[in-house]
């Protein structure tokens, strides 16, 4: 059994959207359902260790991506799985299923609303899903009780409770609202591309680096199908029979989960798995002892997604073995390489688009700032180097305001210029970080 390969497989073979995002989309399903059951006691993150409780943002061109539809096959199969597990496990009716499960969907608001929501409906898991969320994105860095959100979700990402003083405006607003401790929240949610919601200080953040950011460029847009297939329909069954294999194995989570508190399955990595997760941490430390960068700071959560993912491939295909006497999940050495394919290919474009983080509708405002912007454009490259005119092209500024910038920053001895290996007609020039 791997209930991830499962549903990426349905999707696949009605859907051409991006495989990154079909597979986000997987990765979402499993941690949202399955993974509240089971925490990773020896890796730091909130009272109960941490969680596999995944962040993804899915992010494209509008149309063409199919966001909007995987979005929606992932909504349906949370919703359907989790109203069955309700009735299951809790013997609720159909009505008291549905508004269970809608009342653990957290689509936007303001910190008010999602505190008092959760205080009201007194779940213990959320789901954070909109198809739009760059507006959300927006509003926190022009709105004070927006920005509010961010401190918000940081807090959900991690289980933490605590006290919240939040905006008294309003004859019924109190100000002084309470977040429960243990809360396990997922998110899945999608925008158009990354410069036009996010700015250059977002990439610092604790928020932006919760969340795996998945960008497809069109061009790496290589399936096609006819959007008039009679088959397509079929989805739905199949989603609904993955569902009813998604809730035998919640059932089972469920129960053996019970025996012992906090009631959560523990997890454990296979040596050589710690090993790999470690050495990751270790080079983007390194990195930004070399070079403090916005990328840098970015990932330096890299090697937390990676360990979620790796927990997540060993829930799919249900590692759980009783150990000692007590049930716990197994994570390979398979399961992370497995993950650690995955993170690279869903984040392949994060120097590029924190690169260009501000470049239009949020423009950069300080030349220090697009000093630093072309100096990481230039040290993502690596020994390879770039082209004068791709650097032309990424960097979108004035040729005279970009020559005086790549002037100052051979002068700082940070990048040097070289004449690139002709191949024929006129020589051209590259820049590379100083090494």
């Amino acid at each position: 059994m791997n209930l991830l390969k499962d549903y990426n497989d349905i999707i696949r073979q009605y859907l051409d959207a991006p495989e990154i995002f079909i597979e986000a989309s997987a990765y979402h399903t499993i941690s949202a359902l399955l993974g509240r059951f089971f925490r990773c006691s020896f890796i730091p993150g909130g009272s109960y260790g941490a969680r596999p409780n995944v962040w993804f943002i899915i992010s494209s061109i509008p149309g063409r991506t199919r966001r909007s539809t995987i979005a929606n096959y992932a909504t349906y199969t949370y919703r359907r799985s989790l109203e069955k597990y309700y009735a299951e496990v809790h013997n609720y009716d159909s009505k008291k299923s549905r508004k269970k499960t809608l009342d653990s969907i957290i689509e936007e608001g303001t910190p008010e609303g999602v505190t008092d929501h959760i205080n009201a409906t007194k779940l213990e898991a959320y789901a954070i899903m909109s198809t739009e969320f760059g507006a959300v994105l927006s509003r926190m860095g022009t709105k004070d009780y927006e920005m509010g959100v961010s401190a918000l979700f940081s807090k959900l990402y991690y289980g933490e409770g605590g006290t919240m003083m939040l905006s008294q405006r309003g004859k019924d607003n109190t100000g002084k609202r309470f977040l429960p401790e243990g809360l396990y929240a997922t998110m899945f949610c999608g925008m158009q591309e990354p410069h036009l919601y996010l700015t250059p200080g977002m990439s610092r953040q604790g928020l932006l680096r919760r969340i795996l950011l998945a960008y497809c460029d069109p061009k790496d847009i290589d399936r096609w199908m006819e959007p008039l297939k009679e088959q397509r329909r079929e989805v739905y069954t199949d989603l609904w029979n993955l569902s009813e294999a998604i809730v035998d194995k919640m059932i089972d989570y469920h129960s053996k989960a019970s025996d012992f508190s906090p009631f959560l399955l523990d997890i454990t990595f296979h040596p050589q798995a710690m090993d790999l997760i470690n050495s990751f941490a270790k080079e983007n430390d390194d990195n930004l002892v070399d070079e403090v960068t916005n990328l840098n700071i970015y990932r330096q959560s890299f090697w937390e997604h990676l360990a979620k993912l790796a927990m997540l491939n060993a829930i799919a295909r249900d590692s759980v073995r009783k150990v000692a006497g007590e049930w716990s999940g197994f994570v390979s050495l398979e399961d992370t390489k497995i993950a650690r394919d995955y993170l690279q290919r869903c984040t392949k474009y994060s120097s590029d688009i924190i690169a260009n983080l501000g470049r239009l509708d949020e423009p950069i405002k300080t030349s220090r700032d697009n000093l630093s912007r072309i100096y990481q454009i230039i040290s993502s490259e690596g020994n390879n180097g770039i082209l004068r005119k791709d650097l032309y092209r990424k960097a979108n500024l004035k040729a005279r305001e970009l020559e005086e910038l790549l002037k100052t920053l051979v002068a700082q001895e940070r990048i040097v210029m070289e004449l690139a290996d002709s191949t024929g007609g006129r020589r051209a020039f590259l820049y590379k970080k100083k090494r």
